[in-house]
């Protein structure tokens, strides 16, 4: 199973060390697995936007799954 995408920084300040993660799950909303991996570019300014690509060698069947994106903002 592969994720892939685009995050972007919506932030007014620049953000750093961008990581994606995803969850899948089954029909009954049961959480089947996790994984994560970073933005091509972890360090983005205000508008600024980065690829992402998620591999994992799991070969499970999933129903729906959420990707969510994090940083921190630099001093």
């Amino acid at each position: 199973v592969e994720v892939f995408g685009e995050v972007r920084n919506d932030q007014t300040r620049e953000l750093r060390g961008a990581e994606v993660a995803v969850t899948f799950y089954d029909a009954a909303g049961r959480v089947l697995d996790t994984d994560y991996g970073f933005a091509s570019s972890t360090t983005l300014a205000t508008g600024a936007t980065s690829t992402y690509r998620i591999s994992t060698y799991e070969t499970f069947s999933y129903n729906t799954f959420v990707v969510q994106g994090e940083g921190y903002f630099s001093p």
